[in-house]
């Protein structure tokens, strides 16, 4: 009894020593013996995995009290791998980690991050995202990108009027997808001057191809923001997952707010000395919803599949309060919606080592419409049906070629333009392209596009060769020069060739012409870059020969109060830009300043002279864009946006515009996961106002037009999960030769 006694005693009293050593520390140190913060130690204890991160300290704490061994491995890319065994029942323990060591086979050491390449097709940047937040956006890097304009959600390509088409990974992108992308997925971005989808409604491309990672990710973005000066909420979503096969990305944007604009006119007959005064006070209630979903399979390294369904709305409730030219009052409110649906299925086949095919489809429905609730009894709508379909081969090399890349695609379009009275006007499309990249030496490049396209716009039958060259040279450390002509097609717009009547106000009414012809335009362009130590330049001198060119024209020269769309005449253009791109104070200021210079010299058409407001019929023009952005080492980013346009000669009007000034303070709270910003919209101007002037026969025209835009945002976005890996998918459909309604 005594011994059964003795023996209960030691048992409960190694029990209790035991439960002392169940909680067990395990530091890790480096070289120096300094404590590591973040590493992932992996632990098998009792036949269960699982993962522990290092604190301040460089511990870790763990229960042994059911185990007689533990094993630990250790594996980070900065130090060797470590795999041990501890026994539980010992004391604390410290591994000493040792650095890796990695061999390299060649080394060039830079001073300064270059370009990493630069030829006629394309232009290869990285992007150095030390200036931005950790959690930055494709869409903030894009800014700093040498040799691009930069203006809220659009990106013009130096030298360049329209917009560049944006993609990621070779698939369409919109602002909203950039916003979805971090800056540090961004593995490189391709800048391409001209390509085989460019129309008169783009000027050229901008791909960004993201990194690779090996390990499936999640990530999301959840953002909202509301403007303490005025009625205004918004918020964007999105969602992201990818494995080994499979990618899944998901947004959604809305948006709601007021919005104020004042709108006067004033007519001069100097022959009478009368005085026409028009005054127009227009108040909008709008909504905006954009959701999205992107699929797509990747069962191999040789193929690929990527669906894409979209939709955007916007709808505005519209009160509208007129002082009219004989002093009578007319009040109305109406309803305003834009709609655009987009379907887009790309497949990507890779055959053997040379050969690559990308089968590529859309559907595209746009539809607008106006319905005036009081003041009138109108409804407008315009809707377009658009399918396409294209198949592009690529071969990397073939022999009679100099053993270059070359593809070759065919491509069909079918529109159909449906409006609320008028008639229906369905044409469509066919399109052979074949483009040549060949390097004559280590400078000289060159890159040959073909194009022929055929329709049958207004019934005709009507056909088109559209070539394009560019030509770059290497110099060296003394930059690079580059040289192309482009010719391309814009097609009339859906909304230009409705001959129903929209309805603007009762002294503003516009009536589609549905013979309008379609405008061709010729480009010439002369480029230069030069990377000097942490900064670009790139200096671009073009000109522009535009004939058959669409604007507005008076329907009846004796009535100045309905417009409608004409081939008036053709255009000469010439420019010359300058960007400016530079890091500072160890990457962490990005500044980007941009200088161009414009002339424009109309020539209308004989028996147009007196359908147009002609003052003036040519003029020079200026503008500049400032991006400016500095991580403090605090971690507070200071960004600002300016543009201004002092005078610009469109068509008909000299325009005079105020600075437009966007301003952000932000701070990133929680390991980075919180974000909260103010964002200052022309804070400095509480109106923005812009006026012109413009002269028709015995007339003079005068008007201006003054909004309410200034602002103050409170924004908040929390982020979640993990990045993941991004793969190239088929290419997109471009068919942006008209222009809609955004």
């Amino acid at each position: 009894m005594d011994r059964l006694v003795i023996l209960l005693i030691l048992c409960f009293t190694g029990i209790a020593g035991n439960a002392q050593d169940d909680i067990k520390s395990i530091q890790i140190v480096d070289s120096q013996g300094k404590p590591v913060k973040g590493i992932v130690v992996s632990v098998n204890a009792c036949g269960k995995d699982f993962k522990l991160k290092t604190k301040e300290d460089g511990t870790v704490k763990l229960n042994s009290a059911n185990c007689a061994s533990i094993n630990i491995h250790v594996g980070n890319k900065f130090y060797e791998d470590v795999d041990t065994l501890i026994d539980s029942a010992g004391g604390d323990v410290k591994i000493a980690l040792k650095d890796k060591v990695i061999g390299l086979e060649d080394v060039e050491v830079k001073a300064f991050r270059p370009m990493l390449k630069g030829d006629a097709e394309k232009t290869i940047y990285s992007i150095d995202t030390r200036g931005l937040l950790k959690n930055a956006k494709a869409n903030e890097a894009l800014r700093f990108l040498p040799g691009v304009v930069a203006e809220n959600d659009t990106y013009k390509i130096l030298g360049k009027a329209n917009n560049a088409r944006l993609k990621i990974d070779g698939v369409a992108a919109s602002a909203e997808d950039l916003k979805m992308l971090k800056a540090t997925d961004i593995k490189q971005v391709e800048v391409h001057n001209i390509s085989s989808d460019d129309t008169a409604g783009s000027s050229g491309e901008i791909n960004i191809i993201r990194r690779r990672h090996e390990r499936p990710r999640i990530y999301g973005t959840a953002q909202v923001w509301t403007n303490l000066l005025h009625p205004f909420f918004g918020n964007f979503d999105s969602f992201m997952f990818q494995n080994k096969k499979w990618d899944l990305g998901a947004r959604m944007n809305y948006v709601t707010n007021k919005q104020r604009m004042e709108n006067g006119v004033e007519r001069q007959y100097p022959a009478t000395h009368r005085i026409e005064s028009l005054y127009e006070d227009r108040r909008f209630d709008v909504t905006q919803f954009s959701p999205a979903l992107k699929v797509g399979y990747y069962p191999n390294s040789n193929a690929s599949i990527t669906a894409k369904l979209s939709h955007d709305k916007y709808s505005s409730d519209i009160t509208h309060d007129t002082r009219g030219f004989e002093g009578e009052r007319t009040n109305t409110s109406a309803k305003e919606n834009i709609e655009h649906y987009l379907a887009l299925l790309n497949g990507f086949l890779k055959i053997g080592e040379k050969n690559i095919l990308l089968l590529k489809g859309n559907y595209h429905k746009y539809r607008y419409t106006t319905r005036y609730i009081t003041g009138y009894d109108d409804f407008y709508r315009s809707a377009m049906d658009e399918f396409t379909a294209e198949l592009v081969s690529e071969n990397n090399k073939i022999g009679w070629l100099w053993d270059d890349n070359v593809r070759i695609g065919l491509k069909s379009v079918w529109r159909k333009n449906d409006s609320y009275a008028a008639e229906e006007t369905n044409y469509s499309i066919q399109q052979l392209h074949a483009s040549l990249s060949h390097d004559f030496s280590k400078k000289l490049s060159m890159l040959l596009i073909l194009k022929g396209e055929t329709d049958n716009l207004n019934h005709k039958r009507s056909y088109e060769f559209l070539p394009s060259v560019r030509l770059n040279y290497n110099m060296g450390k003394a930059g690079s020069i580059s040289a192309n002509y482009q010719r391309n097609v814009v097609r009339p717009s859906i909304d230009y060739m409705n001959s129903d009547t929209l309805r603007v106000s009762e002294f503003q009414l516009w009536v589609g012409n549905p013979n309008l012809a379609s405008q061709h335009n010729d480009a010439f362009e002369l480029s230069y870059r030069k990377q000097i130590k942490s900064a670009y330049l790139t200096i671009a001198a073009s000109y522009n020969r535009q004939k058959g060119i669409i604007n507005p024209a008076y329907f009846d020269p004796q009535d100045y109060n309905t417009y409608t769309y004409e081939n008036i005449g053709s255009k000469d253009e010439a420019s010359f830009s300058a960007n400016w791109t530079q890091r500072l104070c160890k990457g962490r200021l990005n500044l980007s300043f941009t200088l161009a210079g414009l002339y424009t010299n109309y020539d209308v058409a004989r028996n147009f002279t007196d359908a147009v407001l002609m003052v003036p019929e040519k003029g020079f023009g200026w503008s500049t864009n400032l991006s400016f952005s500095y991580l403090t080492t605090l971690q507070w980013q200071y960004s600002l946006l300016c543009s201004y346009r002092p005078q610009t000669y469109s068509f008909n009007t000299i325009n005079y515009q105020r600075p437009l000034l966007t301003g952000s303070v932000t701070k990133a709270f929680f390991d980075d996961k919180l974000e909260v910003g103010v964002n200052f919209h022309n804070p400095l101007l509480f109106l923005n106002r812009t006026h012109g002037t413009s002269k028709f026969r015995e007339m003079r025209l005068r008007s201006w037009r003054r909004m309410y835009m200034n602002g103050i945002e409170l924004s908040l976005t929390w982020n979640f999960g993990k990045r993941f890996r991004g793969r190239r998918g088929a290419e997109d459909v471009g068919n942006n030769d008209i222009e809609l309604r955004k």
